[in-house]
């Protein structure tokens, strides 16, 4: 018997009992700021389960600003990142791919519980 690997599982975070997808939010980003790099991580959240956690190397990320541009293309309030934080550039594997583990502890040292 072979496994075969066709993908990767979706990332997905669990907001409010809402299964929300971490890539969708950063599709949907890369589309108002093609040229920037962007990731979504799910930190604990007390109250609602998980929170979701933006890196950016948008230049002075406005979360109103974001909030509003992703509203306009049709992403629920519960889709919207509760933190922003810009990084010169984003954490990267040797494999070229962004480091969320190293992103998911940055934003558990950075986000208050």
């Amino acid at each position: 018997r072979f496994v075969t690997i066709l993908g990767r599982v979706k990332r997905f975070s669990k907001i409010a009992g809402e299964m929300v997808s971490l890539t969708a939010i950063e599709v949907k980003l890369q589309a108002l700021y093609p040229d920037l790099g962007h990731a979504v991580v799910g930190i604990p959240d007390k109250k609602k389960g998980e929170q979701l956690v933006m890196f950016t190397t948008l230049d002075r990320p406005d979360r109103k600003k974001i909030a509003d541009a992703l509203r306009s293309q049709g992403v629920a309030d519960l889709m919207i990142p509760k933190t922003i934080f810009q990084l010169d550039e984003l954490p990267m594997l040797g494999s070229g791919k962004t480091d969320y583990v190293a992103l998911t502890r940055m934003a558990k040292d950075k986000v208050p519980e």
